[in-house]
């Protein structure tokens, strides 16, 4: 079981002439509560409780019990302040859109970055070091809103069809927000018989499959995959819109 326990005291001083007109020290009445964090990790959840329990000069004990939920320890006046804190902590939009970019890079001498719409332009501007390519030609483009798992069709190479499907969810790290890709998967759709129908008994091919992490507003390279002919290439890029 994943457990990670955190305690921590904040101490009153108490001025001396008041001190002795009470005549008796500050009594803490903790209460035991448990949060589901659900975006947050865990180390942010626990900063935020210890900050607020700072605020509040008050004695408070965390504890994680899981990758979703903290048990904490604290008096009953402390407990709604946790709670908003760790409520405005998890405000993120509902649903988040994603924009899908094919460009195939080949080496013609012609850099063909003009015809590529911001910021796919700006992430292969970016990416020069790692791809051997000098010229880039914009294939398609597919816009995917989402609150979960979405599935869009992009236009490929030489008029093919891919799909390209993908799984999120969103996440509060050190770094602040950050969308989890679970799951992106980019796949070749059978040829089209000249009534537009796919052949029967083919399957697409999967061509790239993967997980990683981005922030909204950023774009990146996902991957890219060799095509037929000498130094040609498919890359995708994925834009998190903001």
């Amino acid at each position: 079981m994943y457990r990670l326990i955190r305690a921590f005291v904040v101490f009153i001083l108490i001025a001396a002439p008041i001190a002795a007109q009470s005549g008796r020290e500050r009594v803490f009445e903790t209460h035991g509560r448990n949060y589901d964090v659900q975006i947050l990790d865990p180390d942010v959840a626990e900063a935020i409780v210890v900050k607020v329990c700072e605020q509040s000069e008050t004695l408070c004990a965390v504890e994680s019990v899981s990758p979703s939920n903290i048990m904490v320890q604290a008096d009953l006046a402390t407990h709604p302040k946790i709670a908003m804190a760790l409520a405005k902590a998890r405000q993120v939009p509902s649903a988040q859109v994603f924009q899908v970019t094919m460009i195939e890079a080949e080496n013609n001498g012609d850099k063909g970055l003009s015809n590529v719409p911001e910021p796919a332009r700006a992430a292969l501007e970016d990416a020069r070091g790692f791809l051997p390519f000098n010229g880039y030609k914009l294939l398609g483009t597919a816009v995917l809103r989402t609150d979960n798992s979405a599935t869009a069709l992009v236009n490929g190479p030489q008029g093919a069809d891919y799909t390209c499907e993908l799984s999120f969810r969103n996440a509060i790290t050190r770094d602040g927000h950050q969308l989890i890709l679970r799951r992106f998967k980019i796949s070749r759709m059978p040829p089209q018989t000249e009534f537009g129908q796919y052949l029967e008994g083919a399957s697409a091919v999967e061509i790239l499959s993967t997980s990683f992490g981005m922030k909204p507003g950023e774009t990146i390279v996902v991957g890219t995959s060799k095509l037929e002919g000498a130094n040609r290439a498919l890359v995708v890029l994925l834009t998190a819109l903001e």
